[in-house]
């Protein structure tokens, strides 16, 4: 049976899905567990579920915790499927059989962006450094310099932040109030929605300063000024005030 790409929105809004988060393409649960024998044996269930052997399933863990995390990666797209659901219903079923409790608010992403201006030359200079020294490959899904909008370099073991190369046309000189070429980086982090507040209040107390909350985004300028965004892992809720 063919895999149907799906936006990550209907995933999370499956019922019984209701511990899952985004993390960029894909979708993460996190089980905490009492013991490294206790992660052992979640793991051992979850592999003897069907669809495990599938290249998409990567599994992190630890003595407290594991972290488990499914993303579909084809020639077309990167993201997740309706098959998807299905093995992380099974997943889950095997956690509540093994009466094993989730941390959703222990998901947590964090991607670097660069902004480089819209010319073809610099682009690939930037990014062919970049997959030259950390081994990374292009992320199939994503539109080209053509198109506008972002690049991605990823890495293909799955487990390096992603790195996203962000256009900024060549008559622009600055980019949300702020130089390109003075501050060329800035972080992209998914975070909880729950740990937000209490994360920026600690940022405040190192020269942090958090703007306006847009569309789920919020502004972050660190101490010297770069701007950050920070996004939330959970599913956009429209009725959310």
């Amino acid at each position: 049976m063919n895999k149907v790409q799906i936006p990550r929105e209907k995933f999370l809004q499956t019922p019984g899905l209701e511990d899952w988060r985004s993390e960029h393409a894909a979708v993460c649960v996190c089980f905490r567990t009492s013991s490294l024998a206790a992660s052992a044996e979640l793991v051992q269930a979850i592999a003897a579920l069907p669809g495990t052997d599938d290249d998409g399933l990567d599994i992190d863990i630890r003595g407290d915790a594991v972290y488990v995390r499914i993303v579909t990666i084809t020639d077309e797209y990167t993201g997740v499927t309706d098959q998807d659901v299905e093995l992380a219903l099974a997943i889950s079923a095997v956690g509540q059989r093994l009466k094993v409790t989730t941390e959703p608010s222990a998901v947590q992403a964090v991607k670097v962006s660069f902004l480089i201006n819209y010319d073809k030359g610099q682009r690939r200079e930037l990014v062919d450094f970049w997959r030259a020294v950390l081994g990374y490959q292009e992320r199939v899904g994503r539109p080209d310099e053509e198109c506008g909008g972002a690049f991605e370099l990823v890495d293909p073991r799955r487990r390096g932040a992603p790195l996203s190369f962000e256009y900024v046309s060549k008559q622009i000189d600055s980019w949300e109030g702020q130089t390109v070429y003075d501050r060329p980086s800035h972080f992209h982090v998914q975070m909880s929605r729950e740990l937000v507040h209490a994360r920026l209040d600690a940022a405040r107390e190192f020269g942090g300063r958090d703007e306006d909350e847009h569309y789920e985004t919020i502004k972050l300028r660190d101490p010297g000024d770069t701007l950050h965004f920070v996004n939330f892992t959970e599913v956009h809720d429209p009725h959310r005030r």
